[in-house]
């Protein structure tokens, strides 16, 4: 009898250490599982955010930043280094800042300002993304790669098709943006060139 009971015990105790192996293994890939649709959903809402054009609420703050600061007979751009940006920085903040880390909202904000602003406030413009392709780095976990599939042209008028490319980083944290950054010039150039837009 005491035999059965010590075959039994040593039964137990050997499944027991078979569940703590597996829980051991399997707990890590559950964790890696969730960062990595964390970074993903992150990425994906903030391309998707870049290239929606029209962005009606974000174009309304500049042309009332604009229209602020613009003198009534200007003689010269100094009235350019008195910008109220305010109003657009803290939608941007709202907007962008919760999928970035505070370093790397920093440059996205900068970036934004000076250049990727058009994607958002095309006046007349249109973009849509018809969709995202994301990869994660086989090397390094926190690397990500992506492509945005976009229809863009003017509002009312025959869309085309581009591809923008680009990469993202998740060093700080999982499902926050330390850094996120595209080629295109392309699309950019085109709608540049187009003629005037909010601030002209």
């Amino acid at each position: 009898m005491k035999a059965k009971k010590n075959i039994i015990l040593a039964s137990v105790t050997f499944l027991l250490g078979l569940i703590c192996v597996a829980a051991a293994f399997a707990v890590p890939r559950i964790i890696a599982n969730r960062m990595d649709k964390s970074n993903r959903k992150a990425l994906e809402t903030v391309v998707l955010q870049m290239f929606t054009c029209p962005n009606k609420e974000l174009t309304n703050l500049y042309v009332k930043m604009y229209e602020q600061a613009v003198p009534k007979n200007p003689s010269s751009e100094d009235w350019l280094i008195n910008l109220d940006t305010s109003g657009i920085e803290e939608y941007l903040r709202e907007y962008y800042g919760p999928y970035f880390t505070d370093s790397g909202y920093a440059l996205f904000e900068q970036r934004f300002m000076i250049n990727n602003h058009v994607y958002n406030t095309a006046m007349g413009y249109r973009i849509t993304v018809d969709n995202i392709e994301i990869s994660r780095s086989n090397d390094i976990k926190s690397n990500y790669s992506f492509k945005a599939y976009l229809s863009h042209g003017e509002e009312g008028g025959l869309m085309e098709s581009t591809v923008v490319e680009g990469n993202a980083q998740f060093f700080e944290k999982h499902g926050m943006l330390s850094y996120f950054n595209f080629i295109d010039s392309e699309l950019h150039r085109k709608i540049w060139g187009r003629g005037p837009t909010f601030d002209n």
